[in-house]
């Protein structure tokens, strides 16, 4: 009841069931990442008492299991307390993986883990709409080979984003609508944290 493992049945199962309560195991790397969970969900653990639920739940109700699982640290098994995502446990890099990282980076340019997410609200919107693309890469479209980076993406989402509040208040000034200034119509100042 709890998520430790330690429920009544636990006593009679060798190995112990697992226990979801440690922030750590639920966060760092290793054999604890989502992607750990879901295999051992999918397809059971040989050896463990936990049984293969891939015949009987889809993709994405494994990974609505996934996502409550890691929200256990926090206290989510309380009564009457709903999970909320604040409360999942985002997956970090453990110490020994960013100094291996750390150690290699002089000899390759290998990506950091230490992410800055960029201010630019267009830029976001450019980055949730293409999820793992980096801002060096880009790929082309169609048959002419049009190439397309997260720059440009966030340029075209800034154009989309003027022409349509620019035909919004046009056609408020052509029904008569009172409007506020004109400085007022700008684009939405860049502030960290700010979607």
């Amino acid at each position: 009841m709890n998520g430790d493992g330690k429920g009544p049945a636990a006593t009679f199962m060798s190995p112990p069931p697992a226990d979801f309560t440690s922030a750590d195991d639920a966060c760092c790397g290793g054999d604890t990442g989502p992607g750990d969970f879901y295999y051992r969900i999918l397809h059971g653990w040989p050896g463990t008492a936990m049984e293969n639920f891939g015949e009987r739940l889809s993709v994405d109700d494994i990974w609505r299991v996934v996502l409550f699982v890691k929200t256990i640290p926090n206290h989510t098994l309380k009564p009457n307390v709903i999970p909320e995502p604040k409360d999942y446990i985002v997956w970090q890099p453990t110490k020994d993986l960013l100094t291996w990282v750390k150690t290699r980076q002089k000899l390759a340019n290998n990506a950091s883990f230490q992410k800055k997410l960029p201010t630019d609200p267009f830029m976001q919107e450019a980055m949730r709409i293409f999820p793992g693309l980096s801002p060096s890469d880009h790929f082309f479209v169609n048959d002419r080979k049009t190439p397309l980076s997260l720059k440009d993406a966030a340029a075209g989402i800034k154009t989309i984003y003027e022409d349509m509040l620019n035909n919004a208040w046009a056609d408020a000034k052509a029904r008569g609508e009172k409007l506020p200034s004109a400085s007022q119509k700008a684009i939405p100042p860049t502030v960290p944290g700010q979607q």
